[in-house]
C-alpha cells in the first residue's frame, strides 16, 4: 500500500511516486500497471484520471469487506483501473475532459444537490456525470449518514452505468464550487477513451 501523509498532500509527491513506479517497472517489460483506489476520494480520482490518464476497468463494491480499519468506516468500495505504460517515455497521461461534459446530467443528485441512489434518476444519454463531494473526509467528519448517502448514490449509478457499457472518460473537479465529477461516456457515444 502506498499513501501520502495528510500534511505532504497537494505537493505532486503522489504523481511522481508513480512516475517513479512507471519507470521502474517499464524497464522490466511491464506493459500495464493495475491498481484500486477509492470512488469517493475526489484528489485521488483527480490524480488518476486526469494527471495518469489511467483507464477505469470495474468497479468493485466492498471490495476489501469490513477490515476494522478507520481508514474504512464507510467500507471499501474501489475503481479499479489500469495504467497502460508500454511504449511510454516521460510525460503524462493528462486526459482532458470531454466536449459538452458541462451539458451532461448529474445522474446520482436530487435537484437540492443530495445525493440519490434510486435508478429513476439513471438517464440514457451519450455522457452523464456521477458526482462525488471534493472532500469526503470533510462531510464524514460533518455527518457519517450524508457520507454513506454518498457513497450508496456513487456505488448504484456506477453499477448501474458500467453494466451498460459506459465508460469513465475523465474526472472534472471544481475546488471553488466544491463539486467533482466523473464524466462517463455511453458504448456508442465515442468520446475519449486512452
Amino acid at each position: 500500500m502506498l499513501a501520502v501523509r495528510p500534511e505532504a498532500r497537494d505537493q505532486g509527491i503522489g504523481r511522481r511516486l508513480k512516475e517513479y513506479q512507471r519507470e521502474v517497472v517499464g524497464k522490466l517489460g511491464v506493459e500495464a500497471i493495475y491498481w484500486t483506489f477509492d470512488p469517493l476520494v475526489a484528489r485521488n480520482a483527480h490524480l488518476n484520471l486526469t494527471r495518469l490518464g489511467v483507464e477505469v476497468v470495474e468497479y468493485a463494491p466492498d471490495m476489501y469487506g469490513r477490515t476494522g480499519s478507520d481508514l474504512h468506516v464507510l467500507g471499501t468500495d474501489r475503481l479499479i483501473v489500469v495504467w497502460r505504460i508500454a511504449g511510454r517515455v516521460g510525460g503524462d497521461g493528462r486526459r482532458a475532459a470531454p466536449v459538452g461534459v458541462d451539458a451532461a446530467p448529474v445522474v446520482n443528485c436530487g435537484p437540492g444537490g443530495e445525493p440519490r441512489s434510486d435508478a429513476d434518476a439513471f438517464v440514457e444519454h451519450p455522457l452523464v456525470r456521477i458526482e462525488v463531494p471534493a472532500d469526503i473526509d470533510a462531510v464524514r467528519a460533518s455527518s457519517m449518514d450524508l457520507a454513506v448517502r454518498w457513497r450508496d448514490a456513487i456505488r448504484s449509478a456506477f453499477t448501474y452505468y458500467l453494466a451498460r457499457g459506459y465508460r469513465v472518460v475523465g474526472f472534472l473537479r471544481d475546488l471553488e464550487a466544491g463539486r467533482c465529477h466523473y464524466a462517463l461516456a455511453a458504448p456508442d457515444a465515442g468520446g475519449e477513451d486512452r
